[in-house]
């Protein structure tokens, strides 16, 4: 269990920390350490916002939202795209850390799936067919004998 500092010493360090005097300049000018200043701030401050800490953030909210916005109306289609937004928009930062701000902004990587282009009027097509039969049951279905007229050679093939 640690002493307690003496009263007078206690109030001059809690008039510096009113005063706004860094824990540093504090910690030299009193001879206590940061970690004994640290808990008498906790004691007497309770409510003070502390400093998170970490590395400070790159890309500021307002371009981070004109980004997003971007690449959802699909002015902007791939991540090279929104690297080079952020470049354009005067931010200096590598490829790997836009990655890193699309990541924090909820976006991921995935390989587009590829699915055939249909004409309107095939979907169409296709729409009143399935209409026609969704009430069908399975022994309609096994009646019905599907070919795609696609040739398979079993042994070798026919050059």
């Amino acid at each position: 269990m640690t002493r307690a500092l003496f009263v007078e010493l206690q109030s001059d360090i809690k008039t510096s920390m009113i005063n706004g005097m860094s824990t540093t300049m504090i910690s030299e000018k009193f001879g206590v350490s940061r970690g004994v200043l640290s808990k008498y701030r906790q004691k007497w401050f309770p409510d003070e916002p502390r400093n998170p800490g970490g590395r400070p953030v790159v890309v500021g909210v307002k371009s981070k939202s004109l980004v997003r916005r971007s690449l959802l109306e699909g002015s902007l289609l791939t991540a090279c795209d929104a690297h080079k937004k952020f470049l354009s928009l005067g931010y200096s930062l590598g490829y790997k850390t836009s990655l890193n701000v699309l990541k924090s902004m909820g976006f991921h990587s995935r390989i587009k799936h590829k699915k055939p282009m249909i004409s309107h009027t095939n979907m169409e097509k296709r729409y009143r067919w399935a209409k026609k039969y969704q009430y069908w049951t399975v022994d309609d279905w096994k009646r019905v004998v599907f070919s795609d007229e696609t040739k398979v050679n079993v042994w070798g093939f026919d050059g």
